[in-house]
C-alpha cells in the first residue's frame, strides 16, 4: 500500500517465472491508482527481458489487446479481464472476450485469459457468477 498526503492506493501482484504478473484492484483508487499501477510496472520492466502484464490500460483503444509473448519462438497471448467498473480495466463482457481470444488464437500458438471476478472474500463461486 502506498500513502501520500491523504492519498493511498493499493493493489496485489503475483509474478510467475517468466516474468508474467497478474495485477488486481489497480483501478481501486480510481485513475491515479491506475497510472500510478501501470508506472510502477513500467519501472520493474526496465531492465528485465521478461516481464509482461494484461488488463489495465490508459487509453481505451487498448482495451481487449492481448499482451503478446514469445518464447523460443513460441507466440503467446495473454489477456486479463475482471469485474470491476472502470473503463480502463477489461471488463468480463462475454461478446468482448469472445472476440478478443477469437482473434488470439489466430493470431498465437497459446491464447491464456486470466478472469478475476466474484464476490471479495469469498472462496466459492456464487451462484449465477
Amino acid at each position: 500500500m502506498v500513502v501520500e498526503e491523504g492519498y493511498e492506493t493499493w493493489f496485489n501482484a503475483w509474478m510467475v517465472p517468466g516474468g508474467l504478473a497478474w495485477v488486481v484492484h489497480s483501478a481501486d483508487a480510481g485513475e491515479r491508482g491506475i497510472k500510478d499501477t501501470l508506472d510502477l510496472m513500467e519501472e520493474t520492466r526496465k531492465g528485465r527481458e521478461h516481464f509482461y502484464w494484461s488488463g489495465t490500460h490508459l487509453d481505451r483503444k487498448d482495451a481487449y489487446k492481448p499482451t503478446m509473448i514469445d518464447i523460443k519462438g513460441t507466440r503467446i497471448a495473454f489477456l486479463a479481464v475482471g469485474n470491476n467498473g472502470d473503463p480502463k480495466v477489461n471488463r468480463l463482457h462475454r461478446k468482448r472476450v469472445f472476440e478478443a481470444v477469437t482473434k488470439m488464437k489466430a493470431e498465437a500458438d497459446i491464447a491464456l485469459i486470466s478472469v478475476h471476478f466474484g464476490k471479495e472474500y469469498q472462496h466459492i463461486p456464487n451462484p449465477g457468477t
